[in-house]
């Protein structure tokens, strides 16, 4: 469910900290971003892609009709003559799409949804910009890294190291770990935001396609089958470009 309280007061203090800041990592991110443009259109994404379902569920609608003193409710109330919550819920739940109450409902949601995944990346900015990416692979480190130096990094990172996913791995004997230094400015901030409302455990952060990424190191994990034997750290320090095409 994402409305709650707690939610709520977490939201109100990371945007009063926000507000308030205006050096280093945060300033780039007002400076970078249209929040509220690429908030509708995010929200836009979200009605249209098929993905809706997953991402606002039954218990948000109930929690909204139940809680939520907007005005939205007594004009349903109004529309449909009753207030019955079974019968306004299911409305809503069916309509969303053609009534403009019930789609007000859902927009609202989906909003309120938005601030919170858009808050949580620049709470999780101010700690640091590091970001990582997972590519599994048979081969050896340097040649790897000619492949990546000539077609990009890729565009998939993950704002931790243990969320990163190698999802185009099958048997293979390493998953090299890149880490990464992102800047403000090269975030694709619409998808990334969007991602995360479908799918916030996975920590998706999105690169532009051909910005420049700071590589940091590159952490090698060398396995047996799906067992894990060991790892090393390789000292790399080299900018490089996301590239245009997804890579491994």
């Amino acid at each position: 469910m994402i409305y709650n309280q707690k939610n709520n007061i977490i939201n109100k203090q990371i945007d009063e900290i926000f507000n308030l800041a205006e050096i280093g990592i945060l300033a780039e991110a007002k400076y970078f971003t249209d929040w509220d443009l690429i908030k509708d259109e995010v929200i836009e994404l979200c009605f249209n892609d098929g993905e809706l379902d997953s991402i606002v569920q039954e218990n948000d609608i109930g929690y909204y009709l139940e809680t939520k003193n907007d005005g939205l409710k007594t004009k349903l109330i109004q529309k449909l003559g009753t207030d019955d919550s079974h019968t306004l819920f299911q409305y809503v739940i069916d309509n969303y799409d053609s009534d403009e109450i019930a789609h007000q409902i859902y927009y609202n949601i989906l909003s309120d949804y938005y601030e919170m995944q858009k808050n949580e990346l620049l709470r999780e900015f101010a700690i640091d910009n590091n970001i990582y990416r997972r590519i599994s692979f048979n081969g050896d480190i340097q040649t790897l890294i000619s492949i990546i130096e000539k077609d990009g990094t890729g565009n998939c990172w993950a704002k931790n190291f243990n969320t990163s996913e190698a999802y185009y791995g099958g048997d293979e004997k390493y998953d090299y770990v890149f880490q990464g230094e992102a800047t403000m400015e090269n975030v694709d901030w619409k998808q990334t935001i969007y991602l995360r409302m479908v799918a916030d455990y996975e920590d998706e952060i999105r690169l532009k396609r051909n910005a420049p990424i700071k590589v940091e190191s590159i952490i090698i994990e060398e396995y047996n089958g799906s067992t894990f034997i060991g790892s090393t750290n390789y000292e790399y320090n080299k900018l490089l470009s996301v590239g245009s095409k997804y890579v491994y």
